[in-house]
């Protein structure tokens, strides 16, 4: 073995985001073992397929997405947002930047924390949404069989929430995203949203629909709809179109797709 070896390129370690918005932990960089060319070991946060690797160039690489040059992953520690997390990275509760750690499970609408919520977001959506285009679910319609729902939790306090209902065998639509005011810009709907479209496909669903408003209000949703790769469209499942409704659609790709395969 030659042990001269060039060093490997500087990889900070920590949370990073996916330019179509998944969270990824990059653990540092490696060797290949036969071409000796430098790759990123990393793994994503919103499922549990275990540790992946990507050539070094590749990842720190530039795409083209929403009009512009931006990074295929960008670390967090970087990016705009609110101050990290009390305590040093490692601490309980916080992942290698600082940032919190985000626990997802499925809920069964039971605990104060989730109704508290879920009255929050409801009185969000119609107070920012003309009279009779809000359809916005509330507990009653999240329990219906076919709908599961999740939440995203920083220890006991819950971060955020979303929802999947079949439409179809092969057809779901996104419901109730909202993140708590706690934890705004650190990625939980970006979370909720790569986990829920990970079970669609898992559950060998093809297409993934959502209806939500126009206005400033809607913006923020609307930017990471569009950046994981959701375009407009016409209206379904009975909703009636308007000037203010907005109904969006993404193809999903295969389960076996790799995670931030672009």
């Amino acid at each position: 073995m030659n042990d001269d070896l060039p060093p490997l390129p500087p990889t900070p370690p920590g949370r990073y985001r996916h330019y179509k918005g998944g969270e990824y932990e990059v653990l540092g960089a490696a060797r290949h073992s036969e071409t000796l060319e430098p790759l990123i070991v990393y793994r994503p946060l919103y499922n549990a397929t275990g540790w992946w690797v990507r050539p070094h160039a590749m990842f720190f690489g530039t795409v083209q997405a929403d009009g512009r040059e931006q990074p295929r992953f960008a670390r967090l520690a970087d990016a705009p947002g609110p101050p990290a997390a009390d305590g040093p990275p490692g601490a309980p509760g916080a992942d290698r930047t600082g940032r919190p750690a985000f626990a997802l499970r499925e809920d069964d609408l039971s605990g104060a924390p989730v109704q508290a919520l879920l009255r929050l977001h409801l009185a969000g959506m119609h107070a920012n949404s003309p009279p009779g285009t809000s359809f916005a679910l509330d507990d009653s319609g999240l329990r219906q069989a076919s709908i599961t729902v999740w939440t995203a939790w920083a220890g006991d306090a819950i971060a955020g929430m979303g929802a999947l209902k079949r439409l179809a065998p092969d057809w779901g639509e996104l419901k109730s995203m909202r993140t708590h005011p706690d934890f705004l810009r650190q990625g939980v709907g970006a979370l909720l949203l790569e986990h829920i479209i990970g079970v669609a496909r898992a559950c060998g669903l093809r297409r993934l629909s959502l209806e939500t408003g126009t206005g400033p209000a809607f913006e923020p949703a609307l930017a990471l709809y569009r950046r994981r790769g959701f375009v407009d469209g016409e209206a379904f499942a009975g909703y009636p179109p308007s000037a203010f409704n907005r109904f969006m659609h993404l193809t999903l790709e295969s389960a076996a797709a790799p995670p931030g395969v672009t």
